[in-house]
């Protein structure tokens, strides 16, 4: 991992242009439910045989919607709808805004409580030390292009965490010719939340302080760029 960078988690999928836009939702559906922190009514959405949680919220749900919508039309315009796209969409998380230091400063002693964890890039990181060893950076070694920026990103602090969505979208195919593998994503956001709740409890003397009783008390932004 890069010095200063925010933890990133990944997951990759091959998928028909068909199934693009119920996929992706419900892979951006479960990233977000696995970062809620309010009270919310239980709903799935079956996919390929694999029960995906699907965020009962209609905010939530109309931003998902048109993060895909958009990422998909800038795709199928940079693609021409042929051949194969190779679309990563990454969901940051960004610390709350009542956070009591400049975005850009480490941690230090007089704005975090000590703490006996590794501190990945923000205090407020600790899902990483919770799955240290699982993190990766795919961010390198590959040209890019942007298909979309989260508006958002103008005034929220930098990312503590990120989620890596690798797609690899297929336009010759037939839309069942494919079936995605959603299983082994859902079983690691699964295993990623008894993980992290398990040593929240072990250091929660230690973990910053969230005062925002909301649904998503961590802003989130939605992006996405173009392997060339």
């Amino acid at each position: 991992m890069r010095p200063g960078a925010p933890p990133l988690f990944t997951h990759e999928v091959t998928l028909a242009r068909a199934q693009a836009e119920e996929v992706i939702e419900g892979m951006l559906h479960t990233v977000l439910f696995f970062r809620l922190l309010g009270t919310l009514e239980p709903s799935t959405v079956e996919l390929y045989g694999v029960e995906l949680p699907h965020v009962l919220d209609a905010a939530i749900q109309k931003r998902v919607a048109e993060s895909t919508a958009e990422i998909l039309a800038r795709t199928d315009e940079e693609v021409k709808h042929e051949g194969t796209a190779l679309v990563d969409i990454l969901v940051s998380w960004h610390e709350p805004a009542e956070t009591p230091r400049s975005p850009s400063a480490p941690p230090t002693a007089q704005n975090r409580k000590p703490s006996s964890y590794p501190i990945f890039h923000s205090p407020y990181s600790w899902l990483a030390s919770a799955l240290a060893g699982g993190k990766s950076d795919a961010r390198g070694g590959q040209a890019r292009r942007v298909l979309t920026r989260d508006e958002a990103l103008e005034t929220l602090p930098e990312a503590f965490e990120q989620w890596l969505l690798s797609v690899r979208i297929v336009y010759e195919a037939a839309q069942r010719s494919l079936k995605p593998e959603l299983s082994p994503f859902l079983c690691m956001c699964q295993a990623d939340t008894v993980a992290a709740l398990t040593f929240a409890n072990e250091h929660q003397a230690q973990l910053p302080a969230v005062t925002d009783a909301s649904l998503m008390p961590f802003p989130f932004s939605i992006g996405s760029t173009l392997r060339e």
